[in-house]
Formats: structure tokens, sequence, C-alpha cells
């Protein structure tokens, strides 16, 4: 996927958050099917760590300074990382996959702020993607945020953004409907 196409899906996405779950109640957001699963409220929250931590990458990737050690080097381990964690984090994907650690939401309630964190990580990712546009996908390497060895390109790294974020907006969607289709004051 191309940054232009990436910076268009995000616009799409953000869209979409917002006018689905912007009209929610704090309550709502932090309904749970059970202890085990994420609320809506976690799901963004984790989308936001998971944003701002690419975006960080993404600025790295975009300065003077940014070198690659030489085992990113080779062209077939970048591509074939990026289709790991691709498959991994499809919104089509049954692979159940643990999140790291510095992407696990918080265990308490979250507040209807955590709407506005995610549009800002979003749109931090946008600033980052128009600051590499002119500079060919194919070319750059960014690291993986969740590993210090992984190296993936930059065309790989926009189609896992995109799909990262469908992925836990499809799970949103399945807890909304839950939510109004249910009462919620006896979920977890």
């Amino acid at each position: 996927m191309n940054v232009r196409t990436c910076i268009s899906e995000i616009q799409d996405v953000a869209n979409y958050v917002h006018a689905k779950f912007y009209i929610l109640r704090t309550k709502q957001i932090n309904s749970k099917l059970s202890a085990e699963t994420w609320s809506i409220g976690q799901n963004i929250e984790h989308l936001t760590l998971f944003n701002e931590s690419i975006a960080y990458q993404l600025s790295t990737a975009g300065s003077k300074n940014y070198k690659i050690p030489w085992y990113a080097r080779f062209r077939w381990l970048s591509n074939y990382h990026g289709k790991t964690i691709l498959q991994l984090v499809h919104r089509n994907s049954v692979i159940k996959s643990k999140s790291p650690l510095q992407w696990l939401p918080t265990l308490s309630d979250v507040d209807m702020n955590i709407f506005d964190e995610y549009l800002i990580s979003l749109n931090s990712i946008v600033e980052k993607l128009n600051s590499l546009a002119k500079t060919p996908e194919k070319t750059i390497k960014v690291k993986w945020p969740a590993d210090d060895t992984t190296y993936i390109y930059l065309e790989n790294l926009t189609q896992i953004i995109i799909e990262h974020q469908w992925r836990h907006i499809k799970k949103c969607d399945e807890l909304l409907y839950f939510v109004k289709h249910h009462d919620f004051n006896k979920i977890q």
C-alpha cells in the first residue's frame, strides 16, 4: 500500500470511529463481554499506544542520522517480517496473538478522552507519512516498535497500520452490537 492510500484509509478510519463511537457513554465504552476480553475503550487505548509507537518509529526513519543494522539490509528478511506481522494483525485473521506489553491497555476504566487521544495518534502518523511521501516506499525500512531487531519496509508497514486499526474496530463493532442489544449493566 502506498503512503497516499494509507493516509486516505486513516481518514476513513478516523471518520468511522468518530461517527460510531463518539456518541457512546463512558459506561458503554467500558463494558466487556468477560473479564478476559477488552472493552471498546481498551481496544481504542491499545490502538492509541500502537499508533504513538509507530509514529515515533516513522519520525526516526525520516531523520538524517537514521541507520539500519547490517542484518536489516537483507530484502527478503524485511519482506518476511512485514508479511508475517501483516498476517497476525489482518482484520480477517483468526490467529490469536498476544499484544506486546507496551501496547497493553490499562485494566481500569477508560474515559471518553481516549477517542480524542486516538485521533491525535492517527494524525501523528499522517504527519510522519507526509514527511516520508517523497521517498519511494520500497527503499524505506522502519524498525518494528515491538522488537528492536525487526525492520520492515514502509509499504508493508502502511498495510499493517490500516489492517490493525480495522481489526480492533471490528472488535469494537461486535462489542457495540452487544452493548446496544443487551443490558450492559449485567456485563462485567
